[in-house]
């Protein structure tokens, strides 16, 4: 889990919540806010996306630790550290899921709302993991609430919690605040708020993150009976309408399906989602992989795909669809992709070696 903290804010201002996480088993690595140019994070797109850039480097960092499952990354966000971590999720698919602690967006809704300073690469496409958005009282369904009705691809739960202020959701504020600064409430309710706060990240965690059937079965049962979970004022569930068209639903179905649909699959993500895209040099790796493998037929539906995405561009494509049909035994096929390849590249090697062992000017 990868901890965000508001604006300006120290690596260590939720050690709490992240002490608490650690004791149930996560790995839980921070750092601290800071502004692309100085120490001070700025107010602006440009200070959320360095904050970005170091969630992505903890999410990288995360992969050379022995112990850590890089297959199940969270990011937790307080205040401006969930702005940077919706950012950092909409670039980063190995970012499975994401928590946001009172004002996911709040007062800088508009880098996220599809406008005009908005940063374009937040999409519902590339937000497809569950979310959990937690605010207080007087914050419910206050702005922000544009990206959650944009995410038709994730589950996102609403918790309201019993909370009075802000710093209700920071360990840092609860400790070292004066007594006046919690008005009307005591420092110890404000306490139970936080914990009730910590238990519901983790349990959110254990059952999305960890695919936990107890936790899974504890939310979805408050889910059903409409009732909030002890602490909190609401807790309400926006379901997923529909898969995310990305690169990851993309293989996924192709697992279900069969190499035979490849463009197919292709073609319906695309037109769902026209950022996806499949990058040349990728496809060529992934089908020689599957050549050295002996999957000639599959092969060759991959380098299909790619001449298709490029007829005119990747002599290695071509020369990898060759390749294929001469696995295959289709002589006629694999000499009219080499001849593509050198049609493209009149320097291509391998093509120019193949046609020759098969007997071809």
């Amino acid at each position: 889990m990868i901890y965000a903290p508001s604006h300006s804010a120290y690596a260590i201002e939720n050690v709490d919540l992240c002490e608490y996480l650690a004791s149930h088993g996560y790995i839980v690595i921070a750092t601290p806010s800071l502004g692309l140019r100085s120490h001070t994070m700025t107010a602006s797109l440009e200070g959320a996306e360095a904050q970005a850039d170091d969630i992505g480097f903890l999410v990288g960092y995360a992969q050379t630790l022995a112990q850590a499952d890089t297959n199940r990354i969270a990011v937790v966000g307080h205040s401006w550290g969930s702005l940077a971590s919706v950012l950092a999720a909409a670039r980063d698919d190995r970012i499975r899921a994401l928590v946001t602690l009172d004002g996911s967006l709040r007062a800088a809704y508009d880098y996220v709302n599809g406008g005009p300073r908005a940063a374009g690469y937040v999409t519902p496409e590339r937000l497809g993991i569950p979310l959990l958005y937690m605010t207080r009282l007087q914050d419910e369904g206050a702005i922000g609430s544009e990206l959650l009705a944009r995410m038709r691809y994730a589950d996102v739960y609403l918790a309201t919690l019993d909370a009075a202020s802000h710093m209700d959701f920071s360990s840092w504020s609860l400790r070292m605040a004066p007594d006046a600064a919690f008005g009307k409430r005591t420092r110890a309710q404000s306490a139970q708020a936080y914990g009730a706060m910590a238990r519901m990240v983790e349990r959110f965690l254990d059952a999305r993150l960890r695919n936990d059937a107890p936790a899974r079965r504890q939310l979805d049962d408050a889910l059903a009976a409409n009732r909030p979970p002890a602490g909190f004022v609401s807790f309400a569930i926006k379901r997923a309408t529909g898969t995310p068209p990305t690169l990851d639903t993309f293989l996924e179905q192709l697992g279900q399906q069969g190499f035979e649909h490849i463009a197919a699959i292709y073609d319906r993500l695309h037109a769902q989602n026209p950022d996806l895209a499949l990058d040349p040099l990728q496809t060529h790796d992934w089908g020689m992989k599957l050549l050295r493998e002996r999957r000639a037929a599959d092969a060759m539906q991959v380098f299909r795909l790619g001449v298709k995405l490029y007829p005119e561009r990747f002599d290695f494509l071509y020369d990898g669809l060759g390749q294929a049909y001469e696995a295959t035994g289709e002589r006629d096929a694999a000499i009219a992709n080499y001849r593509q390849a050198l049609a493209l590249e009149p320097g291509q090697a391998h093509a120019r070696e193949r046609l020759g062992a098969l007997g071809v000017q």
